[in-house]
């Protein structure tokens, strides 16, 4: 009987201890998720701060871009009036196919000092008319395009 006493003793004390790990291991678990539930609700708040902070400077952003582009589309606009003012006036003077007009053109050219372009005939002062208007509108164009890229720029070194 005395062995049966060890033995049962024996059961009595693994079964406290696996009782005691099993209580122990419950509480470290329960601990870690408890721990892990507020590092990701604090970095849900973190994400959402973040992101509400970067959608305003998105708006922002978008604000100027939209306000750069109605300044080019304004520019480009009035180089487009002026260049249709300047055909309308080019079209008094002679083309390239009357020949009265070709030798007394042609004769005024070679006395005239310095290419100013005013003997020039009508189609090849039309052409670089609208060449001039085409490459300023380039050009504005760029120039709103380096307006936007620096107002991003100018936005992300803010961040920092």
């Amino acid at each position: 009987m005395g062995k049966i006493a060890a033995a049962l003793a024996l059961w009595a004390v693994a079964a406290t201890l696996v009782a005691t790990y099993q209580t122990l291991t419950k509480r470290t678990v329960a601990g870690e998720r408890d721990a892990a539930r507020s590092t990701i609700a604090s970095m849900n708040a973190q994400t959402k701060a973040t992101a509400k902070r970067y959608e305003a400077k998105a708006i922002s952003l978008a604000a100027k871009a939209l306000a750069i582009r109605k300044d080019t589309s304004n520019e480009i606009a009035s180089i487009n009036a002026d260049r249709d003012a300047a055909l309308d006036e080019l079209r008094a003077r002679p083309g390239r196919g009357t020949p009265a007009t070709t030798t007394t053109i042609a004769g005024a050219c070679s006395v005239a000092a310095g290419g100013t372009g005013a003997f020039l005939f009508r189609e090849d002062a039309q052409f670089l008319t609208r060449e001039a208007a085409r490459s300023d509108g380039i050009r504005v164009a760029l120039k709103g395009c380096y307006a936007q890229y620096d107002a991003a720029r100018d936005m992300l070194a803010e961040e920092r």
